[in-house]
């Protein structure tokens, strides 16, 4: 049995994110029981002590009770219990999530069945339910809600709200509700018809909030339909007009896309889509406009729209890549993946060093993630993660970021990755969609001297959804999330059907008709979500929430690695062969599903390496490099000027040659008068060098022939 079939149903569920619609082929989907998935309204407009109070008419069963129903972050909350048995829990499960949190209190046999449960002054803000547990799970008495209200985020002079993944889809692309529709949402986790209200209401947030920039890191619209761009940048206006700056990126679903679609009941047929020349010009005041500079390559671009702070715009999709049948191509394909071509990540070193030889700070904004966010990321998910990611993690390293936002999981997650020598680090700052749950968003914000800078994860609260508000708009949200996971699971499995069978076959054919392999993509989906459904869903919903470490996922990671495994053995060969496969299958495959799971539940980057990294994910500062102007150093030869800057670096410097009037040659010199680079410069236009040593110590630049020498600090 091989990792890669054993992990199908997880990797369905939590790192196959459905990025490209699926046609929903299988004809029925298993309905698994979601029992733990009642929906509760915490959003109370009054303070209702009653709700509190302890419902202990029944003297057997516990009661739980709070003094009150809202609490600030940092202040002590104690949960009083009466006729608590031996064995039970209480628990505390924060806002829709089904996993516990870690901080509970477990009745002893000899302890107290009337006391006071300190639970303490550590919780995010956020909605809480407070269970108690029997030793099965089962609730026992009442429940609580309780609120701990939200860290005021104050105003700064350098405030910043990123929002992603905001799929926009016009209305006008739904001429007529009807299968087509239907089938379409079937098969994505996305609320796309309620993707307009969500944005205006985002929209209303942001201008209500007024900060002072927005960040959009790509797939702004649902497949790159030129009427989603014109909805989206039109609402951008609104921004521009209250003095909020918006900067944008292209995402793999905005530009040039074959699913660009109209849908006209059971019917479908193209929708114009947009080219990058197109995207440039309907986002001409929101990254593409005369202020910046722009890439020649790609639609990336670099920017200063706060006094300081210097914004590239990378441009990592692969649009050109792109098919229509329309155009004579075997079918219609929408690349996932992401790259950056060596010429722009050349472009965007440059545009760092510059901003940073100046003494501002750097920040990335990009769709395709740069650092995994969980174990195996790259493999199992690999379109997720921008190609080459080590290399280009190092080159804006070298370059001087710090910060890259980005998008395209859907997950609100915040990773963390160092160099070679670990005294350098970058973040890759993954803010979730607005149209997936829990539809969350981010406030940043930087300091007077840009030196540190604070994130604080928001989630959207309620939206009015055609007129009516759906205060508990998380509920919504989560109840159509996990009603569509197993109609995408079937998708999934039977568009990768053929290699499904291609695997079980090289590794089990050799078995015959021992192993009772499902024939049908439909059966599998059924197997799959019967073994493993329920607790792959909470998996997924677990990261998907963020500060999954706070949560008592250990439970969760030991059934499916468990209890999920062997009963899809059972399933396959049987229970009495069952008894003999069980072991060699957990032995060629709980290494990779515990490292997988224990980074994921555990929130942990480079899970079980010396880079293994634990970052909160709502609630982070973070140091930014020390922001000194560096000096530049200058120099007169015979036939031409050198400029150098910084002269004292961590390693890397840029040289400028100009008023040279014949072709020159320029070395840069060690300490002992060896040549360990030079460049040949042409005559004519002013040239640009840039160099990056690893080797401390002093270094001189001059040009060949004459005239002075510009020093060097390599740190």
């Amino acid at each position: 049995m091989t990792q890669k079939l054993l992990l199908c149903a997880l990797t369905c569920a939590v790192s196959l994110q459905a990025a490209q619609p699926i046609a929903a082929n299988a004809a029925t989907h298993r309905v698994f029981g979601n029992k733990w998935l009642q929906t509760v309204n915490l959003f109370r407009e009054q303070n209702t002590d009653a709700l509190f109070a302890a419902q202990d008419n029944n003297t057997e069963q516990p009661a739980l009770s709070l003094s009150t129903s809202h609490f600030e972050v940092g202040q002590a909350i104690d949960i009083q219990f009466k006729n608590l048995p031996e064995g039970a829990s209480i628990c505390l499960f924060k806002d829709k999530g089904p996993v516990a949190l870690k901080t509970q209190y477990k009745q002893s046999a000899d302890g107290e069945q009337n006391g006071t449960f300190n639970v303490g002054n550590d919780l995010d803000e956020g909605d809480y339910i407070v269970r108690c547990l029997d030793a099965k799970s089962k609730t026992l008495g009442n429940e609580l809600l309780f609120t701990v209200n939200a860290i005021p985020f104050a105003d700064g002079p350098k405030d910043i709200l990123v929002m992603s993944d905001i799929h926009v889809m016009s209305p006008e692309l739904l001429v007529k509700e009807g299968s087509a529709f239907n089938q379409y949402l079937a098969s994505d986790r996305k609320l796309l018809a309620e993707s307009k209200d969500i944005y205006y209401t985002m929209i209303d947030t942001i201008l209500t909030r007024k900060p002072e920039l927005v960040l959009i890191p790509g797939d702004l619209t649902k497949d790159g339909e030129l009427l989603s761009h014109q909805m989206v940048a039109e609402q951008l206006k609104r921004l521009k007009q209250a003095g909020i700056q918006t900067l944008v990126v292209p995402g793999n679903h905005d530009v040039n896309n074959p699913h660009a679609w109209v849908f006209d009941g059971d019917t479908t047929s193209y929708a114009q889509t947009v080219s990058a020349n197109d995207f440039a010009e309907i986002y001409k005041d929101f990254g593409y406009g005369d202020k910046a500079v722009r890439d020649t390559h790609s639609l990336s671009y670099a920017i200063e729209p706060l006094d300081g702070v210097v914004v590239i715009g990378i441009d990592a999709c692969r649009y050109e890549d792109n098919t229509f049948k329309s155009e004579g191509a075997e079918a219609d394909v929408c690349v996932t993946s992401g790259r950056i071509k060596p010429e722009t990540l050349a472009w965007i070193q440059t545009q760092a060093r510059e901003a940073r030889s100046k003494g501002k700070q750097v920040l990335g904004v990009m769709h395709h993630n740069l650092v995994e966010h969980f174990n195996a990321q790259a493999t199992i998910a690999a379109p997720y993660v921008v190609d080459e990611a080590a290399e280009v993690r190092k080159a804006l390293m070298e370059a001087g970021v710090r910060v890259v936002f980005t998008g395209h999981f859907h997950i609100q997650d915040v990773a963390k990755d160092y160099n070679e020598t670990r005294t350098d680090s970058i973040y890759d700052v993954s803010t979730g969609s607005t149209v997936t749950y829990p539809c969350p968003f981010r406030l940043v914000r930087l300091n007077d001297d840009n030196s540190q800078m604070d994130l604080q994860g928001k989630y959207i609260k309620s939206v009015n959804l055609g007129g009516e508000l759906q205060k508990d708009f998380g509920g919504y949200a989560q109840q159509k999330l996990v009603d569509g996971l197993m109609p995408m699971i079937g998708s999934l499995v039977a568009d990768y059907w053929d290699v499904i069978n291609e695997v079980v076959n090289a590794n089990l054919g050799s078995l015959g008709g021992l192993v009772k392999f499902p024939e049908t993509p439909e059966a599998l989906t059924e197997m799959l979500v019967e073994c493993l459904g329920e607790e792959a869903v909470q998996a997924y919903l677990t990261f998907s929430e963020s500060n999954e470490h706070k949560k008592d996922g250990a439970a969760l990671q030991e059934s499916i690695v468990k209890g999920g495994i062997d009963k899809l053995v059972d399933k396959l060969v049987g229970p009495l062969l069952g008894k003999i496969a069980k072991p060699i299958v957990h032995a060629k495959v709980d290494p990779l599903l515990n490292t997988v799971l224990g980074s994921l539940l555990g929130n942990i980057t480079h899970y079980g390496t010396e880079n293994a990294n634990l970052t909160n994910d709502m609630d982070l500062s973070i140091r930014m490099p020390k922001n000194v102007v560096n000096q530049i150093g200058t120099a007169e030869a015979d036939k031409a000027t050198l400029q150098v800057s910084p002269t004292i670096t961590k390693g890397d410097f840029t040289v400028g040659v100009s008023a040279q009037t014949e072709a020159q040659r320029l070395c840069v010199y060690d300490l002992n008068g060896r040549v360990v680079a030079n460049r040949n410069i042409e005559a004519g236009a002013p040239a640009e060098c840039h160099f990056h040593f690893e080797q401390k110590g002093t270094y001189l630049v001059k040009l060949i022939g004459g005239g002075k020498a510009v020093k060097v600090i390599v740190e």
